[in-house]
């Protein structure tokens, strides 16, 4: 299913944290959430994380 923009609705991360801090030890919990638009995937699907680290090698050099 394929929502238009205007049927979207937004998550934060606090919500986004909250809602697995029942199912995970207080030490497994993340310690941010990154929102991304899309994922940089192989042909066959799996995920680039080579890819993925230049992407967010930026945010990691904030924190």
């Amino acid at each position: 299913m394929v929502l238009k923009e205007s049927e979207k609705q937004s998550v934060t991360k606090e919500e986004i944290i909250d809602f697995i801090r029942p199912q995970f030890a207080k030490w497994w919990l993340p310690d941010d959430v990154v929102f991304m638009r899309e994922l940089p995937k192989t042909s066959v699907g799996k995920f680039l994380k080579r890819a993925l680290r230049e992407q967010l090698e930026s945010f990691y050099a904030k924190s």
